[in-house]
């Protein structure tokens, strides 16, 4: 298959399970939805960066509609940092957008993911279709139905066995060429956007006011779409400390290894103890590690002092100091300040 061609497949429409109610207003996101519910099992490098181009898609398009400003040439980064973004989307919006980013630069380079970080990622995209399709779309919940996980198709013999090892070696074949067409469509669809806008056409900022209800309604959407219940920075957190070869246990539970909401001593608070976000236990039932863990708005950099704290209290229980980590979740600081 020549280059020609994957970019003709890549481009066409494809449906989706989850993400058709949005295509009568943005045909293109609900095709890199499709796109990655297709690749999800097969190759899911390509999958997540297409759900990272999905969301700076999506975010390409609120900042179209409701005209914020920006830096010109503001990367995904800069424009999710952005302070009146910020009003619009909530921290548990953002949640979701970092790890679509992350995971999918992730995915770009060839790092460590398999098809259940796809399956995450496009729940995390189908929420956030759905909020966008209520907040700013004026549509419905009851429009999205719940969400499906793309099918694993089975093999039922040795010639079906055959037939798919020869479709997925000439889809390995082309995933880079795939991954490079993936990252240049967002670049190609921006460079739609602006020769379609009239240069002549004067650029009115929303009020503080406008952008404060719409905030408003946004946080009312995500509260009805339990943006809560879907622990999306813990489960990137839980992800990369499996990753390195942890057993992290389900929910707040803890191990011989791992502990989580673990008590220590020795702190600055009126009864005297805290409690870590996470200790890496040692054999031997010292502390290994403290991982202190912020929210996604927060600098990680905020979390050192707290953690020294808590590394600080272990040290004076268990005789042994452990390495500091603290993280947003999506950025990971490592401290070992005993080694200076």
């Amino acid at each position: 298959m020549t280059a020609t061609k994957a970019h003709q497949i890549l481009m066409q429409d494809i449906k989706s399970l989850n993400f058709e109610p949005l295509r009568a207003a943005y045909p293109e996101l609900a095709n890199m939805g499709g796109y990655a519910e297709h690749y999800a099992h097969t190759d899911p490098e390509s999958a997540l960066v297409k759900l990272r181009n999905f969301a700076e898609r999506l975010v390409d398009r609120i900042y179209l509609k409701l005209k914020l400003e920006r830096v010109p040439q503001s990367n995904f980064v800069d424009l999710l940092h952005n302070a009146s973004f910020h009003t619009v989307a909530q921290p548990l919006v953002l949640d979701k957008l970092h790890l679509l980013r992350r995971l999918g630069n992730r995915g770009a380079h060839g790092e460590d993911v398999d098809a259940s970080d796809t399956i995450r990622c496009l729940q995390e995209a189908w929420q956030l279709a759905r909020w966008l399709h209520v907040t700013f779309l004026g549509g419905k919940v009851e429009d999205f139905n719940a969400f499906k996980q793309p099918p694993v198709e089975g093999i039922d013999s040795k010639a079906d066995f055959k037939r798919k090892a020869k479709a997925l070696a000439e889809e390995n074949s082309l995933k880079e060429e795939r991954l490079k067409l993936a990252l240049q469509e967002l670049a190609e669809l921006r460079a739609a956007d602006r020769a379609a806008t009239p240069v002549a056409v004067a650029f009115t900022p929303p009020t503080a006011q406008a952008l404060e209800q719409t905030g408003q309604f946004s946080a009312a959407t995500a509260n009805q779409l339990r943006f809560t219940e879907d622990n999306t920075r813990k489960w990137l957190i839980d992800r990369d400390l499996r990753m390195a070869g942890w057993d992290v246990p389900k929910g707040t539970a803890s191990n011989d290894s791992l502990g989580q909401e673990v008590g220590v001593l020795h702190q600055a608070t009126t009864t005297g103890k805290g409690y870590c976000d996470y200790v890496l236990w040692d054999d031997n039932g010292k502390p290994l590690a403290v991982v202190e863990a912020k929210k996604t708005l927060v600098d990680a950099r905020v979390g050192q002092e707290q953690a020294k704290q808590y590394a600080d209290g272990l040290e004076k229980q268990y005789g042994q100091r452990p390495m500091i980590f603290f993280t947003n979740g999506h950025d990971i600081w490592v401290w070992d300040d005993a080694g200076g």
